[in-house]
């Protein structure tokens, strides 16, 4: 038998009592299974990887956004063009005001992303089949949103320039909530539940 075209997943280098044809040495291949422990765990490092990796770099992304000292300054270079583009006789107050508008918008928007990588990873660690709406994983996805908001908050009281508000925690659970209404109405859409 020709050892190196077996049909198995995982093949062993064995002592072979009696040498075979071709087995000088009275070594050969055999098959065997890997073992569930070691299938156990490489699944389980997929799962960190494929639904919790995303989520905590996409929380570094929040944390070093709040931690800059001078993110008016940045924020208006990108938020201040879009509105003189479609304001071209916007007063300076106004102006200020589209800033803090947009920026708001932008708490609501990253919020939302974190929601729904937040649900997604959950979802999979939980192994909930997507059959039928679970509340469990909104649950979590939404207590979770809730703790890091007020400790992105509190770590802006500690940034020169910055303030933590409470109306921003309240504006970034917002945020959240809509990602998550935005999913179940997408399931609802689909027939998934």
């Amino acid at each position: 038998m020709d050892w190196s075209k077996a049909s198995c997943s995982f093949r062993l280098l064995i002592r072979l009592k009696e040498p075979r044809d071709g087995d000088r040495y009275g070594y050969g291949l055999a098959c065997a299974s890997r073992p569930k422990l070691f299938i156990s765990r490489v699944a389980k490092l997929r799962k960190l990887v494929l639904y919790w990796i995303p989520v905590l770099l996409w929380m570094a992304v929040i944390f070093s956004a709040s931690g800059d000292s001078n993110s008016m300054d940045h924020s208006s270079r990108i938020i201040g063009p879009i509105i003189k583009f479609l304001f071209p006789d916007i007063s300076h107050q106004g102006f200020l005001r589209g800033i803090l508008i947009g920026r708001k918008f932008a708490h609501v928007g990253v919020y939302a992303v974190l929601s729904a990588l937040l649900w997604v990873a959950f979802m999979g660690t939980f192994e909930i089949k997507p059959d039928k709406w679970n509340w469990r994983p909104v649950l979590w996805t939404l207590g979770l949103i809730a703790i890091y908001a007020v400790s992105d908050e509190i770590h802006q009281t500690f940034v020169p320039t910055r303030q933590g508000t409470a109306m921003d925690v309240l504006i970034d659970l917002g945020g959240a909530t809509l990602a998550i209404a935005c999913i179940w109405v997408a399931g609802r859409l689909r027939k998934a539940w």
